[in-house]
């Protein structure tokens, strides 16, 4: 759920805006976000401010779940600096603020004018009105974010802004894409491509085999978000939550030792036993079940979820 400071700033930029308005918006773009591929330009102040009441939520509680990932890792980590690639409306660099209890050091790419005059009354850093191609970056920064861009990009580009990204990083690099299969095969050529400059993977994969997943089946993750009165006005539901799927990956300049499984699927509970599907440090996909006869590693169990690592 997004902080109570952050909910009442995105309030009071929605208040006197009627609800026609933004619920055309958030249905235009409700559309265009399930057309794979290059999407055009947000158009006029209706459509920034949809995105900001529909989107930004679900996109902040992916990147904290995510932010979680790397703690799982490395439990002091605290970005000093923090590089935000096409920041939109400074989601991930809020989301760092309030999930590390501090605030880097950032700077926030976007080329898009009115995300950026929204953006500084949401979030302090230097922003730089600029694509990610075009962008000249002269440092290193503890954690670079690019979120839900990539899949825009041709080839060409994308693999010229992850290098860009990379070579950005002195401590993580997170990038983050729909929980599609389009998605997926983003990550998984941006995985590769990160692999061979000699990045380090530690999240959500704990190999660096190739993926073993198949048969229709995709890497992807679900965060669940809290909708606000408004969120659920805009988008005419009922429900109180809503489940974003998302697939990611993480980079780390230095190696991480030991990997756990990850879970990659809802574990299944039943009396007396759990069952999980895992991706392994073998390379492979193993199913575990976990009796309640294992006592202290049953209960620890009965709290992990889909996307969190599985102590063996």
């Amino acid at each position: 759920m997004m902080p109570e400071s952050l909910s009442e700033k995105v309030e009071a930029l929605l208040h006197g805006v009627p609800l026609s308005a933004l619920s055309r918006a958030a249905a235009d773009l409700m559309a265009l976000y399930r057309i794979p591929g290059k999407k055009r330009a947000l158009a006029g102040e209706a459509e920034h401010l949809a995105y900001i009441a529909y989107r930004m939520p679900a996109t902040y509680q992916v990147l904290t779940h995510i932010f979680s990932a790397i703690r799982a890792y490395d439990s002091a980590f605290s970005p000093q600096s923090l590089l935000d690639l096409g920041a939109g409306p400074g989601t991930a660099t809020v989301a760092c603020e309030h999930f590390f209890e501090s605030a880097p050091s950032a700077t926030l790419v976007e080329q898009d004018r009115t995300f950026c005059s929204i953006g500084k009354n949401l979030c302090g850093g230097e922003w730089i009105e600029s694509s990610i191609e075009n962008v000249a970056i002269a440092r290193t920064f503890g954690l670079v974010v690019a979120s839900y861009v990539c899949s825009e990009m041709d080839d060409a580009a994308r693999q010229y802004t992850i290098e860009k990204a990379w070579q950005a990083t002195d401590g993580y690099c997170v990038i983050v894409e729909p929980g599609t299969p389009d998605g997926y095969r983003t990550i998984l050529s941006i995985r590769d491509q990160l692999l061979a400059l000699g990045a380090h993977l530690i999240a959500p994969c704990p190999h660096s085999h190739l993926c073993p997943l198949s048969g229709g089946k995709w890497c992807h993750f679900s965060a669940r978000v809290a909708r606000s009165r408004m969120h659920r006005l805009i988008k005419g539901g009922d429900l109180g939550w809503e489940d974003e799927k998302f697939s990611y990956v993480v980079f780390s300049r230095k190696p991480i030792s030991n990997p756990c499984p990850r879970i990659i699927g809802a574990p299944k509970k039943h009396s007396g036993f759990l069952e999980f599907e895992l991706c392994c440090p073998d390379g492979l996909v193993h199913a575990q079940k976990i009796t309640k006869k294992e006592g202290s590693r049953f209960k620890l169990a009965k709290k992990a979820e889909w996307g969190d690592i599985l102590a063996t």
